[in-house]
């Protein structure tokens, strides 16, 4: 009954603390632009918070050892902040990582830090109890990342496909007082102290808390990295958020459950799985997503599993384990942190994946070749050597020999550890060195991973705006033809044949910058607005160098920084005749552009006639019919068109195939684009599930093949 007591209470706690993660991100997900950093941000706040209440446990128990300041602090910090809502200004930081920390710490900091306490403590009041297995605590920790688990496939798939957000914090909320109450019982169960003689064991030493710290640095960078990836070219919602996390922590399980995976079994897989994905990420493939995101997933577990592995092998007895998980948690804030903030500001492509992905490769094997001094000595200074000359020649040839020499590195730990692996990584070598691109330009934000691509053909340079792996606008280097607005924006596409049409004349908004190709389409009595998120796209659309439609629309073109949502709100009522819909980074979806209180706002901003237009172009999810719904909901008609460009002179123009979606309350206008054969009628839209600031279901909406 005890054990199923402190079981419970572990259970919940971890349940609470990871159910909410991805509930406060979706609440502030909208505010921020829908960006992956919100989730990235949100990791590593997350990740801290853990660190601080193992922190407090820590000191609970060495400083302390009582139970009652612990209970009446969860008490105290849920009657301050609970229930929390979402914050209701929009980021007035220039970081908008930072106002993520800040506004989560504000909304359930302190709640968080004592739940995360939780853990550590319940497992050091179990091992002060006559229970038999009280020696080996460790084993509790496996209901606690059940409970993880649980919360976290809950949320994506019961609670925020039923539930709105302002219940789903209500019922957070709940869980918390139920919460208190089972610690509260495990500690009625417990010795009124934990306080001991002298520790049965000496305390671990500091090159074995660094070991844990690695090992738990890895996999959690890998994590974030991985994460970022898999959303960048979807959605960044908690579907697709949770998964990846679900695999980090289904590790754990795995480990603190059974015995851990012996050193040449976590070594095998490592090589097994990791080598064959390093080798795809060389030649960035990402697509189909159906297969590489699952596969992504894999590798995750795999390495979570061998590193989680080595610290249950190498963990301390009962009476250090809070020091244990103190030092876990500071290695995992250490490699969210690097992932989240310090490789974008090193490098200005997702070099991070695979410099991880060697890390994971290396390290095991280097440490474990401990036994045997000449290849330590050997491994260990070429290993140094190559990672000095991989710092200097990244740095003045970043975008032509980072690859080959991350894999050289790969090598020469493949080698010091096994002679006959050398091979394995000369081959991938020869495949990285076949696969080095020489983009004209890379660039990197918190907002996504830029790319400028130079296209010749038979009518000239192109060059093109690649976000991710998805072409976001080309122009035309000739002077003939660089007015001309290509890609999805040609004349002769769906956003061409609505400008020329009567509802067309007039103020034009856009959100989304890309190039600035519908800078194309401005005229004296149709000045163009743009906004857009990411200060660093206007950079590069402002640069002559690589393209130059702003330049050439002079002052009937402006670009307001900052989300679309909230920029297009702050125009007067009926002051636009059309706007255009194209914020996508990626492939991936800003959710809250599409939902019925966007298109209200957007309705109010139009003139009398005027046009909504949203390019639904996406590979993985079927936008159309969420803009319809949104469209039925707010009492718009649409058609659609799947533009493809079939004559040959178009595609040498890097014209490119897209989906668009014209949505208005004028029936005669809609009639008119109707009778054209190249648009059809949507009639299928369903007012009831369109989605809501507080309700969306991208999970319905998804093309799985």
């Amino acid at each position: 009954m005890r054990r199923t007591i402190f079981a419970a209470a572990m259970a919940l706690a971890s349940a609470q603390l990871f159910l909410v993660q991805p509930m406060v991100a979706r609440l502030l997900l909208p505010i921020v632009g829908g960006s992956t950093l919100v989730w990235s941000a949100a990791l590593v706040f997350f990740q801290m918070a853990l660190l601080v209440g193992y922190a407090l446990a820590h000191l609970e128990v060495r400083l302390r050892g009582g139970r009652a300041d612990y209970m009446i602090g969860l008490v105290v910090a849920g009657a301050l902040v609970l229930p929390f809502a979402a914050p209701e200004s929009p980021p007035s930081w220039s970081s908008p990582s930072t106002w993520v920390w800040v506004e989560l710490a504000k909304m359930l900091g302190a709640p968080f830090v004592l739940l995360a306490a939780a853990s550590p403590l319940l497992q050091r009041w179990y091992a002060s109890t006559d229970e038999p297995d009280a020696d080996e605590p460790y084993r509790l920790y496996s209901a606690s990342n059940a409970g993880s688990v649980v919360g976290l496939l809950s949320y994506p798939f019961l609670i925020e496909p039923l539930v709105d957000l302002p219940t789903q914090a209500l019922g957070w909320s709940v869980g918390y007082g139920l919460l208190i109450l089972l610690v509260g019982a495990a500690a009625l169960q417990a010795p009124r102290t934990t306080r001991s003689q002298a520790p049965a064991t000496p305390a671990p030493g500091a090159n074995r808390a660094l070991w844990w710290m690695v090992c738990a640095a890895i996999p959690a960078s890998l994590l974030v990295t991985m994460t970022a990836n898999i959303t960048a070219d979807i959605a960044p919602v908690p579907l697709l958020w949770v998964v990846p996390l679900v695999a980090y922590l289904a590790s754990h399980i795995w480990v603190f459950s059974r015995r851990a995976p012996s050193h040449r079994s976590a070594q095998l897989a490592l090589v097994a799985a990791v080598v064959p994905y390093t080798a795809l990420q060389f030649f960035e493939l990402s697509k189909p997503w159906w297969f590489f995101a699952p596969l992504a997933v894999v590798i995750l577990g795999v390495v979570s599993v061998a590193y989680h592995g080595e610290m249950v092998r190498t963990r301390p007895a009962a009476e250090h384990l809070t020091w244990f998980y103190l030092c876990t948690a500071l290695g995992g804030v250490l490699g969210g942190a690097f992932a989240t903030f310090g490789a974008p500001m090193i490098f200005d492509t997702l070099f991070e994946l695979r410099l991880e992905l060697v890390l994971a490769l290396a390290v095991l094997p280097m440490v474990h070749a401990l036994a045997v001094p000449r290849r330590v000595v050997v491994g260990s200074v070429m290993f140094i050597a190559v990672i000095a000359a991989f710092a200097s020649i990244s740095l003045a040839h970043p975008k032509q020999l980072t690859v080959p020499v991350a894999v050289a590195v790969a090598i020469v730990v493949a080698h010091a550890w096994d002679r006959r692996a050398g091979f394995v990584g000369l081959a991938i070598l020869a495949a990285a060195l076949l696969s080095i691109s020489d983009p004209v330009a890379t660039a990197r934000s918190a907002y996504g991973r830029y790319r400028i691509a130079s296209v010749t053909n038979q009518l000239g340079e192109f060059h093109e705006l690649i976000v991710g792996t998805v072409s976001h606008g080309a122009q035309a280097r000739d002077e003939s033809i660089r007015k001309l607005p290509l890609s999805y924006y040609h004349p002769s596409g769906p956003i061409g044949q609505v400008l020329r049409d009567p509802i067309g004349d007039g103020p034009l908004g856009v959100i989304g910058l890309g190039v600035g190709a519908a800078a194309a389409y401005a005229r004296d009595d149709r000045p163009v607005q743009f906004y857009e998120l990411d200060p660093l796209v206007l950079t590069l659309a402002q640069n002559p160098a690589y393209f130059t439609h702003l330049a050439t629309c002079g002052k009937r073109c402006s670009v307001v920084i900052g989300d679309g949502r909230l920029g297009v709100a702050a125009l007067p009522d009926h002051s636009i005749a059309v706007l255009v819909v194209d914020a996508f980074s990626g492939d991936a979806i800003p959710t809250h552009l599409l939902t019925v209180e966007a298109f209200r706002m957007y309705q109010r901003k139009l003139r009398p006639g005027g046009a909504i237009l949203v390019n639904g172009s996406n590979m993985y999810v079927d936008i159309a019919e969420v803009v319809a719904n949104a469209g039925a909901a707010t009492g718009m008609r649409a058609v659609e068109q799947n533009f493809w460009p079939r004559e040959a002179h178009l595609r040498a123009l890097q014209v490119a195939a897209s989906d668009w979606i014209l949505l208005t309350a004028d029936a005669t206008a809609i009639d008119r684009f109707a009778a054209d054969p190249r648009w059809r009628r949507m009639n299928v839209a369903d007012a009831e599930a369109a989605w809501t600031d507080d309700w969306q279901n991208l999970f319905a909406h998804y093309i799985w093949m």
